[in-house]
C-alpha cells in the first residue's frame, strides 16, 4: 500500500518512475562512427549523443569513450557494439549494450543508493559481474575489480577474480585463472590472431555477454 501510495506521489509531482537515458561521446580518437536505427553512418564527435538502437563502430588505432552517466565504456579499436537499453527506473539503472565484435573496457558506479544491472551481451558466453571494472572481448574476460561470473553457453562457468582472467571455447568449461595465465605467457605476441604481449589484454576478439550487478 505504502509504496502504490508512493508510486502515485511521484506521478502526481511530475517525477517519470523511469526515463530512458542516452549516453555521450565523451572523448575519441581517430575514426568512430555512429549509426542510429534507420539512419546513415555518421562521423562521431566529442559531446555526440547516443541513443537506444545506435552502433558505435571504430575503425584503426580508433577509440572511443562512452559516458552513461553512472558507467563508462571505453570502445577499443575495431570494435563494433549497439547500445540496446540505458533506462532509468526510480533507484535503479538497465544497461544493455550488445558487442558484435572487437573488445570494450567497462567501469561501473557504486552508489549506496544506486542499483546496477549492466549487461555486456553477444551469442556465446555470460559473465555475472559483483564488481565495477573489467574487459571483455567475448570468448575471454579479464577482472580488475570484483569478481566474474563467467559461463559458457551451455551454462558451465566459473568465478574470475580481481586480477584474474578465463577464456572459453565453445560450449566448454572456461579455463581456470591458472590455466589462463600459464595458455598466455606461452603464447608468442608477434603471431597468430591472438598473439598480445604477457602483461597486456588479449587481443583476441569474439562474442559473449557479461552482466554487472552493483548494489
Amino acid at each position: 500500500m505504502r509504496s502504490t501510495v508512493a508510486a502515485l506521489a511521484l506521478v502526481l509531482l511530475g517525477v517519470p518512475l523511469f526515463a530512458q537515458q542516452t549516453a555521450v561521446i565523451k572523448e575519441l580518437t581517430g575514426k568512430v562512427q555512429l549509426k542510429a536505427p534507420g539512419a546513415e553512418w555518421v562521423n562521431a564527435a566529442p559531446g555526440a549523443t547516443v541513443g537506444r538502437g545506435t552502433i558505435i563502430s571504430t575503425g584503426f588505432n580508433s577509440t572511443a569513450v562512452l559516458d552513461l552517466g553512472t558507467s563508462q565504456i571505453q570502445v577499443r579499436p575495431l570494435t563494433r557494439m549497439r547500445l540496446d537499453e540505458l533506462l532509468r527506473k526510480a533507484n535503479n539503472v538497465t544497461t544493455t549494450v550488445f558487442l558484435t565484435v572487437g573488445e570494450v573496457h567497462a567501469s561501473v558506479e557504486r552508489l549506496p543508493s544506486l542499483t546496477q544491472s549492466f549487461k555486456l551481451e553477444s551469442p556465446v558466453s555470460t559473465a555475472a559481474v559483483r564488481g565495477t571494472q573489467f574487459t571483455f572481448a567475448g570468448n575471454w574476460v579479464q577482472t580488475q575489480e570484483g569478481i566474474v561470473r563467467f559461463s559458457s553457453s551451455s551454462g558451465l562457468g566459473r568465478d574470475v577474480s580481481r586480477g584474474e582472467g578465463s577464456e572459453l571455447s565453445g560450449s566448454d568449461l572456461p579455463l581456470a585463472p591458472a590455466d589462463f595465465r600459464a595458455e598466455r605467457a606461452n603464447v608468442n605476441p608477434f603471431t597468430g590472431p591472438f598473439g598480445f604481449e604477457v602483461t597486456a589484454t588479449p587481443a583476441a576478439t569474439n562474442s559473449g555477454t557479461i552482466v554487472v550487478t552493483v548494489n
